[in-house]
């Protein structure tokens, strides 16, 4: 995960994407690394794997989060987990060969009972000390540096 995480502020990794997103080439992600597309899919919808960091910084940047494994949009292709990366990489083939959607999946409704897991602030703090991350004040939208 660490590893991942790193590509999701990569200066060069964002430089790349901005470019293929300008001259509309297809950008895809699967799992952990769907956040990485997140400073070029404000108005895409995405499917990612449901962590809340992913999440928070998926939204942060206008993504429109899909709770479907697999999403299609425009030149867009995101997948929820590694179980379906036959179907992730058959879209990806089907959007470089211009065809429709191969596989298309809904939304089921289902809802979860129960609430988010709160931690005590102190033990958040520790964790997130242990991994090396500091706290972040904001997210500059066009550089996605934090500040």
């Amino acid at each position: 995960m660490e590893d991942t995480e790193a590509y999701w502020e990569d200066e060069h990794v964002q430089a790349l994407l901005k470019v293929f997103r300008d001259n509309e080439k297809v950008c895809a992600a699967i799992c952990c690394s769907v956040p990485t597309l997140a400073p070029v899919c404000e108005g895409v919808k995405v499917s990612y794997f449901p962590l809340m960091r992913s999440r928070d910084r998926l939204k942060w940047y206008g993504a429109i989060l899909q709770s479907t494994s697999l999403t299609v949009d425009g030149k867009t292709i995101t997948a929820e987990n590694q179980m379906i990366t036959q179907m992730w990489a058959e879209e990806i083939c089907n959007v470089l060969e211009d065809k429709p959607p191969e596989h298309k999946f809904h939304d089921s409704g289902f809802v979860p009972k129960g609430s988010e897991r709160r931690m005590p602030a102190e033990v958040r703090a520790s964790i997130d000390e242990a991994r090396g991350y500091k706290m972040v004040l904001h997210i500059d939208k066009e550089t996605g540096k934090k500040l």
